[in-house]
């Protein structure tokens, strides 16, 4: 046993305090277990040249932890449910490039999830449900690079054919031109200075690399990206040049029904068997067909990075919106809020309506300068009310909430780059009909708007056309299903915030009865595109801009959006069908 005791107290105190606990525990005169496996072959010595420091020779060698064995593949049987593939390349060391990070631009190349990227091709064909890419272990003399895939049943029983469009995505990736480089690893060092410079508060572990960081590095190094571009290049051709197939590794947690597991893992008892990689499979995933270097593509440049970050209540001539004291007004001078009191949030101002009432063809614009946070981002926020969905039975609701997962998962690919530059979005079912929201830093935030609107006026173009859309369809009716039935074993507090809002009317999800089970099961796919085909005839919007926009831009930005509705044929919604919420009562 080895005991580490750790206090405020003496060194006198602590001895005292783990004798006394710990004197029951007695020497069992066994042998430590060896956590090397038998007849492993050791690595090569490492002898420094003449006036060599030791880590001199380290940064410019590699060590492989196998040493030079051909590929090898490891299956193993694991003891909880999971379905997992693990491939892993020994590269050179990269400690020495913690500046220059070239290790993150693999793991952005090879880990992105936009259309044409590797996870997008093995969703495609329901092979994948997750994936990953990056450093395993970095050592002085040696590094692991790993992409982890966690495969769905489909992927299980093809899991060769995963492997190969890892590899063949990897091939990609070698053959990269310099300049399509240099602009992954640019974007790569904006996001992350990006990062940095807007980071929230984080729990800081020095402990784990203060071997081998200077102090005033510690803050910094998982951020900090370096000028020496001839450095990364280099550490670039490191990675790559260890990312072949010689001496790499396939972890499997895939073994046929028919094969028995030749050894017994020592410390869990967990089954597993090694094996060469056959040669036929190494050569087919070292020379990838051109079919299947087709269906991958490496991402292109990200439109979403933001380079402005100015704030427009610093800029002269700017209204500080609703913060001021002489309350909110509409766009015709008519005053919608009494003056504002101290130490009393402000109500945003209203800039768009078309009649006396508050409420028109138009439906409302709000908005609300922040300067308060004082930061370059901002929140768009439209609901999208209308009565088929407001006055749906259990029935509709389910078809609405279908709409939106199906929503969320068509677009997850395409807004990818977004989410990498620090915007994010949400498409939900409301109680007056759907909601679309987008946040983020506010020079982008309407180009991320403009695209879930795209997807929101057709989603089956959106799901790449009517097959793709019925299998998502059929994904999310599932979710639908296991989600309702599941609802009564929500916590207690979860369970009283949704009676609380029921009672409010903030919220009308549905209740497990029995009844709201069935009306689940009983969803179709015709149904559903047509009660939002009649959802888009019948729209009122209403928004809300707040954070770091200008009145001006809150305008276009809802200008752009209106007009995309009048173009796509959703006709104004009769005032007689307006939902109460939205109606304030005369004064």
């Amino acid at each position: 046993m080895a005991l580490v005791v750790l206090g405020k107290e003496s060194l006198d105190h602590l001895e005292t305090w783990a004798r006394d606990c710990f004197k029951e525990v007695r020497a069992s005169g066994s042998t430590r277990p060896s956590s090397e496996p038998d007849n492993a072959p050791s690595a090569p010595t490492l002898t420094p040249g003449e006036g060599e420091t030791v880590a001199e020779a380290l940064a410019k060698t590699m060590r492989s932890p196998w040493a030079t064995p051909p590929a090898m593949t490891v299956d193993l049987e694991p003891l909880r449910g999971m379905r997992q593939l693990i491939i892993q390349w020994p590269m050179p060391p990269v400690r020495d490039l913690w500046r220059n990070s070239p290790t993150m631009v693999l793991s952005h190349l090879l880990g992105h999830e936009g259309p044409g990227s590797l996870y997008a091709a093995l969703q495609d064909q329901g092979l994948a449900n997750s994936l990953s890419s990056g450093m395993r272990t970095a050592h002085e003399d040696f590094s692991l690079f790993q992409v982890i895939v966690h495969l769905t049943k489909e992927g299980q029983a093809r899991w060769k054919e995963v492997a190969a469009l890892v590899h063949a995505h990897a091939g990609l990736v070698r053959k990269l031109p310099p300049e399509d480089a240099s602009r992954a690893w640019q974007e790569s060092r904006d996001m992350r200075a990006i990062y940095l410079r807007f980071q929230q508060i984080d729990p800081a572990l020095f402990s784990a690399f203060a071997d081998y960081l200077r102090p005033e590095n510690t803050l910094t190094w998982r951020v900090w990206k370096g000028r020496g571009r001839g450095r990364i290049k280099g550490g670039v051709d490191a990675s790559e040049s260890g990312s072949g197939q010689e001496g790499g590794a396939v972890e499997a947690t895939v073994r046929g029904e028919g094969e028995q597991p030749l050894l017994e893992e020592r410390w869990y008892g967990v089954p597993y068997g090694v094996s060469p990689t056959p040669a036929k499979l190494l050569q087919a995933w070292s020379n990838p067909s051109e079919r299947l270097e087709s269906r991958l593509k490496l991402p292109g440049p990200n439109v979403f990075i933001p380079d402005d970050f100015s704030l427009f209540c610093d800029t002269e001539g700017q209204d500080g919106g609703s913060d001021s004291n002489s309350g909110a007004t509409a766009a015709g001078g008519r005053v919608v809020q009494g003056e504002a009191k101290e130490g009393v949030i402000k109500a945003p101002d209203l800039l768009e309506t078309s009649d006396e009432d508050g409420v028109g063809k138009a439906g409302q614009l709000w908005h609300r300068l922040d300067t308060s946070f004082r930061q370059p981002r901002a929140q768009v926020r439209v609901v999208l009310a209308t009565p088929v969905i407001s006055d749906a039975g259990a029935k509709g609701r389910q078809h609405a909430q279908i709409m939106a997962d199906i929503l969320h998962k068509v677009l997850a690919q395409r807004t990818y780059d977004a989410q990498l530059a620090g915007l994010h979005w949400g498409v939900s079912r409301h109680t007056c009909g759907y909601v679309l929201q987008v946040s983020g830093f506010s020079q982008k935030i309407d180009l991320l708007l403009q695209q879930v609107v795209e997807a929101f006026l057709d989603p089956v173009a959106a799901a790449g056309g009517p097959e793709e859309f019925a299998k998502q369809f059929q994904l999310a009716k599932e979710r639908a299903l296991m989600r309702t039935k599941s609802w009564v074993m929500s916590r207690p507090d979860e369970v009283a915030h949704y009676y609380t809002g029921l009672a409010l009317k903030l919220s009308d999800d549905l209740v497990p009865d029995p009844g709201h089970i069935k009306a689940a099961e009983a969803t179709n796919l015709e149904e559903c595109l047509s009660q939002h085909k009649e959802a888009l005839a019948k729209v009122l919007p209403v928004g809300l801009v707040y954070g770091n926009t200008s009145q001006d831009d809150a305008r276009r930005i809802w200008k752009t959006m209106t007009e995309r509705l009048d173009a796509a044929g959703c006709p104004p919604l009769p005032e007689d069908e307006y939902p109460r919420s939205l109606t304030r009562p005369p004064a």
